[in-house]
């Protein structure tokens, strides 16, 4: 055997020893979390702001009458559609109001319709961290109900705000009407609080 094998492959084994732990130590990451990592984290989200009830039907139905009530008397000078061809306005009603119609849409608040709790936050939970944390933002929603401009008004560690603002980013929102149209809703405020389950 040469004296360049004997010497080489124990500085080959040597080099790939060193490689493998530089490695390893790479991929290896301080998010471990100490004490049992059994413990889950309840995370609540408080709305700031009073949204308004939907509302919903309610689950008993009034009871219907056997028969239907009769139809309304025609009027004697009530006009029948072949009385009028397609250039004819409409006759006032009998009650002198106009013949106009209006439907209006009541105005409303934004409305939350997705809610995603937030996740990536294992890590903030170390032996420092107790009790419960909170994360108070502000945000707008915009005409097609995304969150925008989202940011901290303040926190109890800095460590769970970038996963706040992660979660506020996927939520859905129904917009704010105003006279029917969909506008942006400004400064809505929300704490999110982040506490280990007992």
């Amino acid at each position: 055997m040469s004296w360049r094998l004997i010497l080489g492959l124990p500085i080959a084994a040597l080099v790939v020893v060193v490689l493998f732990l530089v490695m390893n130590g790479l991929i290896l990451t301080d998010d471990v979390v100490d004490g049992d990592p059994k413990d889950p984290v309840v995370v609540t989200i408080t709305p700031d702001f009073e949204e308004s009830e939907i509302e919903r039907p309610s689950a008993v139905r009034p009871d219907l009458p056997d028969q239907p009530p009769p139809p309304p008397e025609e009027p004697r000078d009530a006009i029948t559609p072949g009385d009028l061809t397609d250039g004819d306005p409409l006759p006032p009603r009998p009650d002198g109001t106009g013949t106009k119609i209006e439907l209006t849409v009541p105005d409303r608040d934004a409305q939350p319709l997705v809610r995603v709790e937030p996740s990536g936050f294992e890590r903030c939970f170390d032996s420092r961290t107790s009790g419960e944390q909170r994360v108070r933002l502000r945000f707008d929603v915009t005409p097609t109900g995304e969150t925008s401009n989202i940011e901290v008004v303040s926190s109890t560690d800095r460590c769970f705000e970038s996963s706040a603002r992660r979660a506020v980013q996927r939520w859905r929102y129904a917009p704010k009407l105003e006279k029917g149209e969909n506008v942006w809703r400004y400064g809505v405020e929300t704490t999110i609080v982040y506490q280990l389950a007992e």
